[in-house]
């Protein structure tokens, strides 16, 4: 039984790895965009948290070259330059339904509250947090 424990727990591991390198399109907040492309090249921007790692960042770099240019080979990295940016404010939902001069939204959570009582305030915005500097790294594959 332990070493089923064990092989879940490092399958688990694996997955929440590869999960952090893998290169995502931009989305108006993150990702890499293409500048240029040929056959062997690429020229890309990817805009990423500024507070990661250089390992990481490394990994998602080669990550959308290899998305890009074809994922059975590691790719040589240039880097032309880097710059700090101020991350977009995130959007607030308008969620909810107007009724006369207010508005009341209704909404499901799976998460147990502790504490009954409580609006778990806390959760929501934890879950809602991000950098508020992001990197931009213009670079090339080849």
């Amino acid at each position: 039984m332990n070493f089923f424990s064990t092989l879940i727990s490092m399958t688990c591991v694996l997955a929440l790895t590869a999960c952090q390198s893998t290169a995502k399109s931009y989305n108006g907040y993150s990702g890499y965009q293409i500048e240029n492309q040929t056959s062997s090249t690429a020229t890309l921007n990817y805009t990423l948290a500024n507070n990661s790692h250089p390992e990481k960042q490394q990994a998602k770099l080669q990550a959308a070259c290899q998305h890009v240019l074809g994922k059975h080979k590691r790719y040589k990295i240039t880097i032309f330059n880097q710059q700090e940016i101020v991350a977009p404010v995130a959007e607030t939902s308008q969620q909810g339904i107007t009724l006369g001069q207010t508005s009341t939204s209704f909404g499901l959570s799976q998460t147990p509250r502790l504490n009954h009582g409580a609006d778990d305030y806390a959760t929501h915005q934890a879950l809602e947090t991000r950098p508020r500097m992001l990197k931009v790294i213009r670079y090339s594959c080849s």
